[in-house]
């Protein structure tokens, strides 16, 4: 039987590992790099690790990356973090902004298959009479 303060210590420690996931995604990276007041941004490639695998290097079929040779990133050198008034840490912030764009302009262009899939729908549909409908075994998706 659990105590109390068993529940409480397996509440805070699924809590870390969500937030541990949500900090390695790239649309929370993207939105800490462009809107905090930070001094150092971690390093969009190695993110902060500080090495990467070897680009020249497979991954294996069975394996995948665990015998594949890191090296050191070529972008932060090695350091992990960008100041954010250098060079690279500028870079480091255009980067996230045209991944935002890039990722904005996927999200619209589903939207807009999907409008174009459901308007085919429902043209579709139209055309069929309740009975057709049962007798085909059709359910109408969802906003028809």
């Amino acid at each position: 039987m659990m105590g109390h303060y068993d529940e409480q210590r397996d509440d805070e420690a699924e809590r870390d590992r969500v937030r541990a996931v949500m900090e390695r995604s790239p649309k929370f990276r993207a939105k800490r790099a462009m809107n905090s007041a930070i001094l150092t941004l971690v390093c969009p490639f190695c993110e902060g690790e500080k090495v990467v695998y070897d680009p020249t290097s497979r991954p294996d079929c069975v394996e995948g990356n665990k015998m594949r040779p890191l090296i050191t990133c070529n972008a932060c050198e090695g350091e992990g973090k960008f100041p954010r008034g250098s060079p690279k840490g500028a870079a480091t912030v255009a980067y996230w902004r045209v991944y935002t764009m890039e990722l904005a302009k996927e999200k619209k262009q589903k939207k807009a298959e999907r409008a174009a899939h459901l308007a085919l729908l429902q043209g579709a549909y139209a055309k069929l009479t309740e009975a057709e409908v049962a007798a085909l075994e059709l359910t109408k998706p969802e906003g028809m």
